[in-house]
C-alpha cells in the first residue's frame, strides 16, 4: 500500500514569481502565501520567489538561474508558481514557455529524482480592468491559451497541477478581482495571499501521495 505523504515531517520550497514571494504590487508582505502555507501544513517552507521572475528569462532571477542555486536535496517538495509574467512582459512563444518549462522540471528531477514537484498555475489577471483570458499577448497567445500549455507541460510530466480554473474559479473572478487583487491588476491583498495558501495547502492534503 502506497505511503500517504507526510507534511509533518517535509521541507518545502516554493520558487515562482512576485506571487510567489508576497508582492502586493506596492511592497512584500511579510504574510505571503508560502509563510502561510507553512502554518497550514504545519511545516517548513523556504520561499524562493523573485519579483518579476519568468519561465524564459536569462537573469538570475528567472527560472533557469534560480534552479541551478538551489539545493534540493535538502528538500521533499517543490512548489513551482510561474507563468503570468512570460505572458505580460516576454515576446517568447507559447512553445518556448512551455519547453523551457519541460526542461527545468527535467533539470530538478536530475539534481533529486526523489523530490515531489506540483505545479500551480498562474491566478486569473486583470490588464488594464480587463480579464486576461482572451487577449492577446507580446509572444501571441491568450493567458488561457498559456494555461492550457503549462497544464499540459506539467501533465506530460506526471506532475501534479493546480488549475485554478477547476479547483476554485472564484477565487479571484471578474465580480471580486478589485476586492481580491490589491493593484486591480494582478497583485493579491494580504487576505487574498491567505485565502490562496488555504487552497493550495487543501489541494496538497487531497493530492500528494
Amino acid at each position: 500500500m502506497k505511503k500517504t505523504f507526510n507534511f509533518n515531517n517535509c521541507k518545502i520550497i516554493t520558487i515562482g514569481d512576485s506571487i510567489t514571494k508576497g508582492f502586493n504590487g506596492y511592497e512584500v508582505l511579510n504574510n505571503n502565501y508560502p509563510k502561510w502555507l507553512a502554518y497550514y501544513l504545519q511545516t517548513y517552507v523556504d520561499n524562493a520567489g523573485e519579483n518579476g521572475a519568468t519561465i524564459t528569462g536569462t537573469r538570475e532571477i528567472d527560472m533557469p538561474q534560480k534552479i541551478k542555486n538551489i539545493k534540493w536535496n535538502n528538500y521533499q517538495l517543490v512548489i513551482c508558481f510561474y507563468g503570468t509574467n512570460d505572458y505580460g512582459h516576454n515576446k517568447a512563444s507559447i512553445e518556448d514557455v512551455s519547453l523551457t518549462l519541460a526542461n527545468n522540471i527535467n533539470i530538478i528531477r536530475q539534481a533529486n529524482p526523489d523530490l515531489k514537484i506540483v505545479g500551480i498555475l498562474p491566478t486569473t489577471r486583470y490588464d488594464d480592468y480587463k480579464n486576461a483570458s482572451d487577449i492577446f499577448c507580446k509572444g501571441g497567445y491568450t493567458f488561457n491559451d498559456l494555461l492550457d500549455a503549462l497544464k499540459l507541460t506539467y501533465q506530460v510530466l506526471n506532475i501534479d497541477v493546480l488549475d485554478w480554473r477547476v479547483w476554485n474559479p472564484n477565487l479571484i473572478n471578474n465580480h471580486n478581482y478589485q476586492n481580491k487583487l490589491n493593484d486591480c491588476h494582478l497583485h493579491p491583498n494580504g487576505q487574498t495571499y491567505q485565502e490562496i495558501a488555504i487552497n493550495i495547502a487543501n489541494y496538497l492534503r487531497n493530492t500528494i501521495k
